[in-house]
């Protein structure tokens, strides 16, 4: 079961690592009065039983530091390696026993392998999230919080040029890893609209994140890459007018190509305005931009509107904001099939026609 902390102001995890070069620990001093050799065990009490308890705890995966500290020397290291106790994965990080981990533990290895202030990001957080369901863990992505360091085969790592750890850090399964806001903010630079909307989705269904926080964290990118799809998809509310305009371009060249006059926009149907519609096809167009017709009273109305709109004889099409920016020669095409369609044999007038 997932088990997720939140610790503002902290920058690493409870498992803070880093990688340390093979120099440095064979530099550490064995204890006095004792020669090391290929065989020694660890110094002190601590042995195998204590390594393999704290793996346990960690998907069993620790790096040179956190065996260190639990008094095995570098020799001994080395010595697990070349008997297969320990299974290298990356630079300095080791899976304890037996080479085959789980998709935690290969998260986990990258975030070690990346040091202090490395946590899981971008499509692999979105996974440890559940907003996703499978990424390719021959790469997993890091973003580490320094500007040093240098690339790690398997390990896709970023540096962004804000982060703020009150916001954009949280923990999963003892795990550092960015935010859900800051993990869509990512996500929306490195997939494509449709997966960044199933992710939004999914967040929302789980109760991971809210409206309002997901719109400020849309703000918040300004116009970095995929800003513009994350705005679409958390409703941010765009001037009404401008959608109009550019819906009312499209469908007047759907109109001339079909052959049919142009729609009356803004007018009235059965008392209630409507972007536009064609009286003598009985067809109502909604413009509904993400962010308006989202509202709990427009989901209650809306369906109402558009029953009695129905019992007025009325077709109503609802188009949103997203097609308009993102498909506006399939829209078109689109408006033109149905226009023409609908001249071909118009309905007549409908008793409760008030247009």
């Amino acid at each position: 079961m997932r088990t997720t902390t939140h610790q503002p102001g902290r920058t690493t995890s409870h498992y803070e690592t880093s990688v340390v070069p093979v120099d440095e620990v064979r530099s550490v001093p064995a204890q006095r009065g004792r020669e090391t050799s290929h065989s020694e065990t660890p110094v002190g009490p601590v042995g195998w039983a204590a390594v393999a308890a704290e793996a346990g705890r960690q998907a069993g995966v620790l790096d040179l530091r956190e065996l260190a500290e639990l008094g095995v020397l570098p020799s001994t290291v080395r010595t697990w390696v070349q008997r297969g106790r320990l299974h290298p994965h990356h630079e300095g990080v080791y899976s304890i026993g037996h080479a085959d981990i789980s998709p935690r533990g290969r998260r986990l290895a990258a975030v070690k392998a990346c040091g202090s202030g490395a946590l899981l990001s971008h499509v692999s957080a979105a996974v440890l999230w559940e907003l996703l369901n499978h990424d390719d863990l021959r790469r997993v992505h890091v973003t580490v919080l320094n500007r040093s360091g240098r690339r790690r085969p398997g390990i896709a790592i970023h540096r962004p040029r804000i982060f703020v750890p009150e916001t954009d850090l949280a923990f999963v399964d003892g795990i550092c890893v960015t935010s859900v806001a800051r993990t869509l903010m990512d996500l929306a630079a490195v997939v494509d609209f449709a997966a960044l909307r199933r992710a939004v989705r999914q967040a929302e269904y789980l109760g991971l994140i809210d409206r309002p926080t997901l719109l400020a964290t849309a703000e918040r990118m300004g116009k970095r890459r995929g800003a513009r799809n994350l705005r679409l998809v958390a409703g941010a509310p765009r001037v009404r007018s401008d959608y109009e305009r550019r819906f009312s371009k499209i469908c007047d060249r759907a109109c001339a190509r079909a052959g049919v006059p142009l729609p009356v926009y803004n007018g009235t149907v059965n008392g209630v305005e409507v972007d536009c519609h064609w009286p003598t096809l009985r067809l109502i167009i909604e413009v509904d931009p993400a962010g308006t017709h989202d509202l709990a009273a427009n989901l209650e109305s809306d369906p109402r509107r558009d029953i009695n709109h129905a019992i007025g004889l009325w077709r109503t099409h609802r188009v949103t904001g997203a097609r308009i920016d993102l498909a506006p020669e399939e829209l078109e095409e689109d408006l033109f099939r149905l226009l023409s369609a609908l001249n071909v044999v118009a309905p007549e007038t409908g008793p409760t026609d008030v247009s």
